[in-house]
């Protein structure tokens, strides 16, 4: 070869390397960045894949990479990338002669070239910091081996540290090697495996044929039956056919890989072969030893303060702060270090939360999303449904005899108790609110007597769900009085109206259960012929009747019950009903929002933002909070009353407008995550809206939600809406067609008319004056 083309070749070698190392870096960072947006206004619990699906760009610090600048995903496998505008390297990429990179249709072509590594991972610097935190001052929740453990994972070296920390954040079970993409964080997997399985902390050898079979898959479970020429008679097979075929022929020898090796009969000679086969496409696997996942998963209910069954990944909640993802508000934790007493407390406690779990992933079966994403129980009565009923009931009923004991414990602390908020941690607290789903299960089956007995045990304690004993009190009368023992009707409505009467003079029943209450203690004494002058008289506190306007709309959807309804906006287009009350009242000189409570709330919320987040000891434990732990509490009134009272006077006289303007600039930009806050509420009607209800009947307003700020939330009008030349607002609450005011909502409606805001109640009907006319017509002809 002359020298000439010796130095042609060179140039062209050297040209592709560089090309190679700038096409790895741009699928280093693909595989770094994806393009789903989060909403910041719902924060919500997610599981690994959502975080990974949401993480924009996870760049680490690394001694051997320059942190890259971020890309637009949506156009990375659409136009062709110019790699001048990244420096990958510390070489100048301009300086290169290389053509332009063509992107495949999975983004970019692909390359064997070594991928670009990172020695830190924020992942695992997060466990770093959540097991240094519990240790500081929670290290007496674990026991002597279990402290062993954590000393061991903190000697692991990194590469093995970042394997362990990605396999705990994944779902317990076997996992094969080869889907573990891992290459940017670790060098050799197999080293990194091996000092695991030397620890303890992973299992490598898999043994059950049934988990062997389900991880491959469907192609490689078609190429297993062909090479083991077994028939399949079943058309257009699906992998669940294939797993059923090859279990079948497994079933019939065993199901050891014990016989993987041994050759002692035909049976044992096909099992081999199987085994082979499997092997061969399923390649070395891996699974988190279960003690271990079991100590990190009590590790972050520890440094998290988990308060919920399905929060099964609550590490993702400081990942999206760390990546600006999420902000939460700026306060001053303080972490209690007594929350949990004693290592027995935290056990009884995660057990309640596994059984909890258990009960929810069970009644998953019975529920459906509606129009509005919520979910709601199906009302079945075919034999599949009511047996996952039962199953999911037997759950909460087995949690019974736990519960009492947890109930005898808080009654023998005495004046000792913890304070309310606090006990939200306790395993009582958790089993309170499993029977209380259980009894909505007992009622769909029409379980009433287990029903109306498990009700008056949740009657009987006063320590947990205080704030539910008015709906307890409320649905244990109905049952007395119209399921039970329908022979002695008599005596049953006899006991209905002592439990009425003991709602009413039970101190913990909230207010927006007593006009309800006072109904039905009317009706059955009716009922029960009392005398007039023996009768409960509730007149003094009737509510006033509402003013009441009626519209006319067409409606487009059927009338079905228990589904939204469709109408026709002004513009032809389909709206809600809420929407056809929006437009009349535009039309009247308003602006509207469908917005139920969101509106005050938020600007309650606004205006008490530094109460809220005011350095109380004990009621923020992590920094990851939206809450204080006691806002949903009657404490939380009672022990900020000092500065409540100079914010509502500050309200009063007229600088609400200055404290939310304040508030909405600092943290709108950073979209903070905050109870009662939606940044999709515009600053401009947030002003005029609170400009528009008053200084005073603002004030009295916001004294009136924080007085109970979890019990009045629901019930609120539909409708706000405000003219800003007039100064005036008004409440709307809308009824279509067979729709009636509840008691909730009469009752708000009557408090905010008292503050001296304009409310009123909007029918809108059917307008069928076109179909009477047409018919009148028809008959003249």
């Amino acid at each position: 070869m002359s020298n000439k083309r010796k130095a042609e070749k060179a140039v062209a070698d050297s040209s592709k390397t560089k090309q190679r190392s700038i096409v790895n870096f741009f699928s280093q960072v693909k595989k770094e960045t994806v393009s789903v947006e989060l909403s910041t206004t719902k924060p919500h619990h997610i599981n690994q894949v959502q975080l990974n699906n949401i993480i924009q760009k996870e760049v680490e610090p690394s001694s051997k990479v320059v942190e890259p600048t971020k890309l637009d995903q949506t156009k990375l496998g659409q136009t062709k990338l110019n790699p001048t505008k990244l420096n990958p390297t510390n070489l100048d990429p301009t300086k290169l002669d290389q053509p332009k990179l063509e992107p495949t249709e999975e983004g970019l072509a692909t390359t064997t070239e070594e991928p670009q590594f990172f020695t830190n991972s924020m992942y695992t610097d997060e466990f770093n910091l959540m097991l240094q935190t519990v240790l500081e001052g929670e290290q007496f929740l674990f026991d002597q081996e279990e402290n062993r453990i954590f000393e061991t994972f903190q000697a692991l070296k990194d590469e093995p540290r970042h394997l362990i920390v990605r396999l705990l954040m994944r779902k317990l079970g076997w996992i094969k090697r080869d889907k573990l993409k891992y290459q940017a964080y670790i060098n050799d997997m197999d080293l990194a495996v091996e000092d695991l399985r030397l620890n303890g902390f992973v299992l490598t050898s898999l043994n059950d044929i049934n988990i062997a079979i389900h991880l491959l898959t469907k192609d490689e479970l078609k190429n297993i039956i062909k090479e083991r020429n077994l028939t399949l008679s079943v058309e257009n097979p699906k992998k669940g056919d294939y797993e059923r075929v090859l279990l079948e022929f497994g079933s019939n020898m065993t199901e050891d890989i014990t016989t993987h090796y041994t050759l002692c009969n035909t049976e044992n000679s096909k099992m081999k072969k199987l085994w082979e086969s499997i092997d061969n496409y399923l390649g070395p696997c891996i699974r988190v030893n279960d003690e271990i996942y079991k100590l990190f998963q009590r590790l972050q209910i520890v440094y998290y303060r988990t308060n919920k069954a399905l929060d099964t990944n609550p590490i993702s909640t400081s990942i999206l702060a760390k990546i600006s993802k999420r902000n939460y508000p700026e306060y001053i934790p303080s972490r209690s270090h007594m929350v949990w007493n004693s290592r027995d407390d935290l056990l009884r406690y995660e057990e309640a939360l596994l059984v909890e779990r258990e009960y929810e992933i069970s009644i998953e079966a019975l529920t459906v999303s509606n129009q509005t994403k919520t979910k709601k129980l199906i009302i079945s009565a075919d034999t599949k449904s009511r047996d996952c009923m039962i199953k999911s009931w037997t759950i909460c009923e087995n949690t019974i005899g736990m519960w009492d004991d947890c109930i005898i414990q808080k009654e023998l602390e005495g004046e000792f108790i913890r304070p309310y908020y606090m006990r939200r941690f306790e395993a009582g607290w958790i089993y309170t609110r499993l029977l209380d789903h259980g009894t909505t299960l007992l009622a769909k089956m029409h379980e009433y007597e287990l029903e109306s007995i498990i009700l008056q045990k949740l009657i009987s304690q006063n320590f947990y769900r205080l704030g539910k004993r008015g709906k307890w009190y409320q649905r244990l009368a109905l049952v007395q009085s119209k399921y039970l023992n329908k022979d002695q009707v008599r005596t049953q409505k006899k006991l209905a109206l002592k439990t009425c009467i003991d709602a009413i003079h039970d101190p913990r029943v909230h207010q927006i259960y007593l006009h309800g209450l006072y109904k039905r203690i009317n009706s059955l004494e009716k009922d029960l012929c009392i005398p007039r002058r023996e009768q409960h008289q509730f007149d003094y506190i009737a509510l006033k009747k509402p003013k009441e306007i009626t519209i006319h709309g067409e409606r487009i959807s059927p009338e079905v019950t228990g589904k939204k309804s469709i109408w026709r906006a002004n513009d032809g287009s389909e709206c809600s009903v809420e929407y056809v009350a929006i437009e009349y009242y535009r039309k009247q000189g308003f602006k509207g929002l469908h917005c139920e409570n969101g509106i005050v709330r938020m600007i309650a919320v606004l205006l008490f933002w530094d109460i809220i987040f005011a350095p109380i000891p004990g009621v923020f434990e992590t920094q990851y909070q939206t809450e204080p732990l006691d806002l949903r509490t009657d404490a939380f009134y009672e022990g900020r009353l000092d500065i409540i009272s100079v914010r509502l006077s500050e309200i009063s006289e007229g600088g609400y407008k200055d404290i939310i303007l304040k508030v909405d600039e600092r943290e709108r930009p950073r979209n903070t995550v905050c109870t009662g806050i939606n940044w999709n509420y515009k600053q401009q009607d947030i002003l005029e809206i609170a400009e528009c209800i008053g200084p005073s009947s603002l004030a009295s307003l916001c004294q009136l939600l924080f007085e109970d700020f979890g019990h009045r939330q629901g019930g609120m009008p539909d409708l706000c809406c405000w003219n800003y030349e007039k100064k005036e607002c008004l409440f709307s609450e809308v009824k279509g067609p067979g729709d009636i005011l509840s008691e909730t909502q009469k009752l708000w409606i009557e408090t905010l008319t008292g503050f001296n805001i304009q409310v009123e109640v909007c029918f809108v009907k059917e307008w069928k004056g076109d179909d009477v006319l047409l018919e009148v017509s028809t008959k003249k002809q």
